[in-house]
């Protein structure tokens, strides 16, 4: 390399993600807690994870004051997505639903690096329930999603740095699907709560994310 030349650093990528706290989210957290405990005889559940069931189903029925956590994220994914988009409220014929909760009650319970990709998720989004301080941070990483092409992996700090958001009751952070993540450890005796959901575009287009663009069919 040429010496007194100077290097200057660009950006090709960038993935947006968005915040927001829900007005009123205090009671609101109340409610949807309060109908989260009611309905425990009636909870289905996923794969075990670090001793826990890392997702829990309730029927939409039950849990009613999901609906505006879901119109909110609608309506925002589809001012970005210049087009409608939906929180299905029933699971495909055979498949999950597109909502769950995630109890995490245990001391230093984890959520491990995964993405909700699928080729109808579009967005995905996470509100946020009950945090007690120090329950564990949500995290996005481009350690996979950005960085490694043809096994070569960048080798640069910048590369590998995460994003760590501390959150908080009534935070709702809307990501697209492929963004990988994970939630650090819970170091509280306490549960951290959260209502996770994906969203598909209203008409039933897949999301290609390969390319960018809408693949209708």
């Amino acid at each position: 390399m040429q010496p007194n030349v100077q290097i200057k650093r660009h950006w090709a990528f960038a993935i947006p993600f968005f915040t927001a706290t829900l007005p009123d989210s205090e009671a609101l957290n109340q409610r949807l807690i309060a109908e989260f405990n009611a309905s425990r005889d009636k909870h289905a559940f996923s794969h075990l994870h670090e001793n826990r069931h890392e997702n829990t189903y309730v029927d939409y029925s039950l849990t009613p004051s999901a609906r505006p956590i879901f119109e909110f994220a609608e309506k925002a994914v589809g001012v970005f997505a210049g087009k409608p988009v939906v929180v299905p409220k029933q699971p495909e014929p055979g498949g999950l639903p597109w909502f769950w909760f995630n109890e995490t009650k245990n001391r230093g319970g984890v959520t491990s690096l995964h993405n909700h990709w699928t080729p109808w998720s579009f967005f995905s989004g996470c509100y946020y329930l009950k945090v007690p301080p120090n329950s564990g941070n949500l995290v996005f990483s481009r350690k996979r999603s950005q960085t490694v092409a043809h096994g070569l992996t960048l080798q640069h700090s910048d590369f590998f740095s995460d994003i760590e958001i501390p959150p908080h009751p009534g935070m709702l952070i809307l990501f697209p699907s492929w963004l990988d993540h994970c939630v650090r450890p819970n170091e509280t005796d306490e549960s951290r709560i959260s209502l996770a959901f994906n969203l598909c575009l209203a008409d039933g287009s897949k999301a290609n994310f390969t390319t960018g663009a809408v693949v209708n069919g």
